[in-house]
């Protein structure tokens, strides 16, 4: 197994959600990865090096990080699993624009966490252009587990010309919004936790009254908003809004 299939697998057992990118090295000649039983022997062996990109997502303790690749729970990981990992962080806010100068460099990570598919705009037509290697034959090998967890409507979405590109991200719960409301004020106005759009709406107006100048609040341009504008159909943070009679 070369090195570079020795990565991939490794990543399997790591990550999700990840782009594994193709390098120009030649193949080199190595011994499988250890599994848990040969754990006594895994120390005798050199560490696995591989590079790796990963979004900070908006982070506090990720972005203001001196040096991510020292952080004490990272250097634990790669003592749990007898690897060397350079961890090339993308910051959240500029995310596409540095993916893209990325890929246009040609200084490509071993491994690549992107988030939409295959199409991604961040990608910028790289799988489509044979940047990327398909993970069929790994995936037959040694994720199992994921083939039978994840459904097929998330491989489809890391799918191109019918080979798989990469480990997709899914919901198992599509239930996972949550909205707090501040009891204090309820209370003031008398009325009982709302539970249909129209007691929301109650309630919201009668926080207006009370003097609050935002009585609903969501994140930056109302993204995770959704569990009180889709029930009109209207996803602001998504430019997304349907009209109907």
């Amino acid at each position: 197994m070369n090195k570079k299939w020795m990565i991939l697998a490794l990543v399997f057992v790591l990550i999700s959600a990840l782009f594994v990118g193709c390098t120009s090295s030649s193949p080199q000649s190595a011994d499988p990865i250890p599994n848990a039983e040969d754990a006594a022997g895994e120390a005798s062996q050199a560490p696995l090096t591989f590079s790796i990109s990963m979004r900070t997502l908006g982070t506090p303790y990720v972005e203001s990080h001196p040096d991510i690749n020292e952080d004490k729970w990272v250097k634990e990981l790669e003592s749990l699993t007898n690897t060397d990992i350079d961890i090339r962080l993308v910051p959240h806010k500029e995310y596409v624009e540095k993916m893209t100068l990325m890929l246009a460099s040609g200084d490509i990570p071993d491994v690549v966490q992107a988030s939409g598919g295959v199409w991604g705009p961040e990608l910028a037509g790289s799988v489509q252009a044979g940047v990327f290697l398909p993970l069929d034959d790994l995936l037959q090998e040694h994720g199992q587990n994921l083939l039978r967890v994840i459904p097929q409507e998330a491989w489809d979405q890391v799918t191109h010309d019918g080979k798989i590109y990469a480990i997709p991200d899914y919901l198992s719960n599509r239930s996972r919004r949550g909205t707090w409301i501040r009891l204090d004020l309820l209370e003031q106005t008398g009325l009982d936790i709302p539970r249909t759009t129209d007691e929301y709406l109650e309630v919201l107006r009668a926080f207006k009254k009370l003097g609050v100048e935002n009585p609903y609040q969501g994140r930056e341009n109302f993204k995770y908003a959704d569990t009180f504008f889709a029930a009109f159909d209207a996803l602001p943070f998504s430019g997304s809004i349907t009209m109907g009679r």
